[in-house]
């Protein structure tokens, strides 16, 4: 069972107060500091991660793939964090094996045991996401979140945003009255409950930041949702969206007389990367429940990235089986081909929707070339168009 954000606390206070005065520089002691790490998470390490794995000829102090990578240094370098980031931050990059179709580590810690920097650096590569003092490490413990499975959360200068928390506030409540959402003490009882629910999530008393994790994802989802819709009816294409909830898609997609299940997607950028969900989370009384998408419950996965204003689409042969897909907008630092899959292949406005009467799958293109898998026979589709039920990529 997770643990909630006061025992993460109380846990990470004991964890503090022994090693911020540690002055050894043992290797067995840095994996003694990081099991307790994990352990403040309630993560048991040895059962995701691992100490001194080989990378080329030197070693990662501990790697846990496709989550996190940390770089352990003696505490008499706790000045010095900053001349290692380089160090760090290579063993970050050549973690990656596209043989495995295995990505980088999302998240890197450079850690003195007495200082923490972590770093985002496939979306954030120039600067830590935060650095703080282990000794604070039990206030902000949101920050390293990673380590339980869930979202980190970086929050800092309380004073300045408790001053813009209050603008926020006044300008919802004046926002709902102009909309005469509800009567104005119903408005007032919302906003209070709100404030209270925000003060709870910084005490710990709501674990994992749930009140604004299900605020932020839900109006993710919907702005995903609805620039999926508008980009779809500006291309000519027919819109549904069920009136009932419950289904495993959104919207439905009315093209060429043919149906097509559409799973709408928030897809965010990492660097040169742009990243869709191809699962489901849904909400219960006991966290998280996550569950991939199969062709039989939707026949496209379509994600929407705000930071570039542009949709994607997924065909079943890319998103059965995966829990997320990765486009690329730009070529690997070595060049690799293999196994790359190209954002501009997969934007919804590449889509040919007045192809008339084509049944096929909108396949995986790779060097140009599209793979085109199902019932149709390979040679009877052109080489350089891939389609799907009534649609063609092109």
């Amino acid at each position: 069972m997770a643990l909630t954000g006061e025992e993460i606390r109380t846990r990470l206070s004991v964890l503090a107060a022994k090693w911020s005065v540690y002055d050894g520089g043992e290797r067995s002691e840095a994996q003694s500091f990081l099991n307790e790490l994990f352990d403040c998470y309630g993560t048991a390490r040895q059962d995701v991660a691992t100490f001194e794995q080989r990378q080329g000829t030197t070693f990662v102090d501990l790697i846990w793939p496709r989550v996190c990578l940390i770089e352990m240094k003696a505490p008499s370098e706790t000045g010095r964090l900053p001349a290692h980031r380089k160090q760090a931050l290579d063993y970050w990059e050549d973690a990656a094996d596209p043989a495995s179709s295995t990505p980088s580590p999302r998240w890197v810690v450079l850690c003195s045991s007495r200082r923490l920097e972590i770093w985002e650096p496939g979306a954030y590569p120039k600067a830590p996401r935060m650095v703080l003092d282990l000794i604070d490490l039990p206030d902000q413990h949101d920050a390293l979140l990673f380590l339980a499975g869930d979202e980190p959360v970086f929050a800092g200068g309380q004073a300045e945003l408790t001053r813009e928390a209050v603008v926020h506030v006044v300008d919802l409540y004046e926002q709902l009255q102009n909309r005469v959402a509800a009567d104005d003490d119903v408005l007032r009882d919302f906003l209070l409950q709100t404030v209270w629910c925000l003060f709870a999530e910084d005490l710990a008393q709501i674990p994992g930041h749930r009140f604004t994790t299900i605020v932020t994802s839900d109006q993710k989802g919907a702005i995903a949702e609805s620039s999926i819709a508008a980009a779809a009816i500006k291309l000519g294409v027919g819109v549904m969206k069920p009136l009932s909830d419950g289904h495993r898609y959104d919207l439905v997609f009315d093209v060429d007389s043919h149906l097509l299940r559409v799973q709408c997607k928030w897809a965010t950028r990492r660097g040169e990367v742009v990243v869709v969900s191809c699962r489901s989370a849904r909400r219960t009384r006991d966290g998280f429940i996550r569950r991939s998408y199969s062709r039989d419950e939707v026949d496209l996965i379509a994600g929407y990235c705000l930071e570039l204003d542009r949709c994607y689409v997924l065909p079943p042969t890319l998103f059965e089986g995966h829990s997320v897909i990765q486009l690329r907008l730009a070529p690997t630092r070595n060049n690799q081909l293999l196994g790359i899959k190209w954002t501009r292949d997969h934007e919804l406005e590449r889509l040919d929707f007045s192809h008339p009467g084509a049944i096929a799958q909108l396949g995986e293109r790779r060097h140009g070339m599209a793979e085109v898998a199902g019932s149709i026979p390979a040679g009877s589709t052109d080489p350089d168009v891939a389609q799907t039920s009534g649609v063609t990529i092109r």
